[in-house]
């Protein structure tokens, strides 16, 4: 069977606990902080997820939580880590997601981490400050879009201040640089507005 993504099924919840026991960071000391039941509900009940299989075999997965906007969880199995599959597995699920909400989504991750620099690229907006000891990010559907500042400011304008906005902006002009493959010359025009 050839590598793919498709959805999270009940079925996947010892695989999905297996490769989030081997990741080396955001490690989980106490089993019972997560356990399959809180599996069960977020690819069911509260959300989705998807996973990266090969070989019937799960590689990585990625769960939403859409009760309250929030990606609960994205892991890869470290022996297959910087092969591209967190990054499909962030994209079909943020696509999905909003394809059917119209609101922000967040999350939260340790500072100084691999993931921290992947959300980042990925064009997440971290808040100003650290949140319980976390970098708390933020997407919108404008971004995820590579959408307008206006459509930014009016979609997280109620819960950050004007330094906040000075970096989404950069990040939107970072993504509007990559789409268009001209990075120096779609940042100096952005920033010159």
């Amino acid at each position: 069977m050839p590598m793919s993504i498709r959805p999270a099924i009940i079925a996947d919840i010892p695989e999905l606990m297996r490769v989030r026991f081997l990741v080396k960071e955001n490690v989980l000391n106490n089993p019972a902080l997560v356990t399959p039941e809180d599996c069960r509900v977020h690819i069911t009940s509260d959300g989705f997820g998807f996973v990266w299989e090969d070989a019937s075999q799960v590689l990585g997965f990625s769960i939403i939580n859409t009760r309250i906007a929030n990606v609960w969880a994205l892991f890869v199995d470290p022996a297959h880590d910087r092969k591209g599959i967190g990054r499909a597995l962030h994209d079909a699920m943020m696509d999905r997601y909003f394809a059917e909400y119209e609101g922000p989504v967040w999350l939260s991750t340790d500072p100084g981490t691999r993931a921290e620099g992947f959300y980042r690229k990925a064009g997440w907006v971290a808040e100003p400050e650290l949140w319980k000891g976390e970098v708390k990010f933020w997407m919108t559907k404008a971004v995820m879009s590579v959408g307008s500042g206006e459509l930014l400011f009016g979609d997280l304008g109620q819960f950050f201040g004007q330094a906040f906005f000075v970096g989404l902006f950069s990040v939107t002009a970072e993504r509007l640089a990559a789409v268009a493959g001209d990075e120096g010359n779609a940042l100096d025009q952005f920033r010159q507005r």
